[in-house]
C-alpha cells in the first residue's frame, strides 16, 4: 500500500526496487544505487474524472494524454503496447510507449493507465535509454499487475 497526496492505492513495490522521493505522488528505484538521480524510475501519478462510462473516460483521457505529448514532442513516436492483466482488480490496464525523441526530457516511457473511480492512476516507467527500458519492464509490469484498488481521498473540497 502506497499513501499518496491523492489517497492510498494497494500496489507492491516491485521486487529489487525501492520506493524513493521523487516526481509524482510516489516514485520508485532500482534498490541500492548510489546516485538518487537514477536512469531509470517507476513513477505514480493521478488525475481526477468526472463520472461516466469509465472505459470512455479513460479512452478520451488516453486520447489527450497522447495528443499533449505529441504537441510537446513534434517528433515523438507513441503506440500502444499490449495491456497488462490485472488479477486481482478488474480487466486490464492499457498500456502506451512514448518515445520523445529529446534526450533531455524522459526519451523513453512506458505508461499504463487504470481507472479506478473518480481518478486514473499513470504508473510510468521512464528511461534515459531504450536498454535500461527494456531491463526494467519485468518490474513495470509486475507492479501494474499487482494493483488491488485504491482509497481516494476527497479532492472536492
Amino acid at each position: 500500500m502506497v499513501m499518496t497526496s491523492a489517497g492510498l492505492i494497494a500496489v507492491d513495490t516491485p521486487p529489487g526496487w525501492e520506493q524513493t522521493t521523487g516526481p509524482g505522488l510516489a516514485a520508485f528505484m532500482p534498490q541500492n544505487l548510489s546516485t538518487r538521480d537514477p536512469d531509470t524510475l517507476l513513477i505514480l501519478t493521478s488525475s481526477p474524472i468526472e463520472a461516466g462510462s469509465a472505459q470512455q473516460v479513460l479512452d478520451a483521457f488516453i486520447a489527450s494524454d497522447v495528443a499533449a505529448f505529441r504537441h510537446r514532442f513534434p517528433g515523438a513516436v507513441v503506440h500502444p503496447e499490449t495491456p497488462i492483466a490485472l488479477p486481482h482488480y478488474s480487466g486490464s490496464a492499457p498500456v502506451y510507449s512514448f518515445q520523445s525523441g529529446d534526450p533531455a526530457h524522459n526519451p523513453f516511457e512506458q505508461v499504463a493507465y487504470i481507472a479506478d473511480y473518480r481518478r486514473i492512476w499513470l504508473l510510468t516507467l521512464s528511461a534515459r535509454n531504450k536498454s535500461d527500458l527494456e531491463h526494467a519492464l519485468p518490474a513495470f509490469h509486475a507492479v501494474v499487475a499487482s494493483y488491488r484498488g485504491s482509497i481516494q481521498f476527497d479532492d472536492t473540497k
